[in-house]
């Protein structure tokens, strides 16, 4: 504390350099707090990911889980605006239970989906869901 101290007792508040610095702090605290407040809800990244995120969650609702292609599984940002949004789980092994609900990517699993689910006509940019029959 003393040594920094020293340092506050030098510090003359009345001078021009303290003013220019003190002016230039609040102009880059108010930019960076104003810059937070206007990204708040600005999509930056995954735009189609969350576009068809929110067009199934809002078909389906919350609190609830889906079966998704198994090469869905590892893209972990997709299970994240899922839970996020809306506590939605995404379950990839259909032997663990077949939910109402099935997200699809491509022809992932065509054979089985077309047996077992109905597709779901939804706006979607990536993905399709399908309903169980």
């Amino acid at each position: 504390y003393p040594f920094v101290n020293s340092w506050i007792e030098k510090i003359r508040m009345d001078t021009k350099g303290f003013k220019i610095f003190k002016a230039l702090t609040i102009a880059i605290v108010v930019f960076g707090i104003s810059t937070s407040a206007y990204q708040t809800t600005k999509v930056g990244r995954d735009k189609a990911m969350i576009h068809d995120c929110r067009a199934v969650l809002g078909y389906i609702g919350n609190d609830s889980i889906i079966n998704i292609c198994p090469k869905l599984y590892s893209r972990w940002s997709l299970h994240g605006y899922f839970s996020r949004y809306a506590n939605v789980s995404l379950e990839r092994d259909i032997d663990k239970g077949i939910y109402k609900y099935y997200l699809a990517i491509d022809a992932c699993n065509k054979e089985y989906l077309e047996e077992n689910y109905n597709l779901v006509p939804l706006e979607m940019k990536k993905f399709t869901l399908y309903e169980l029959k």
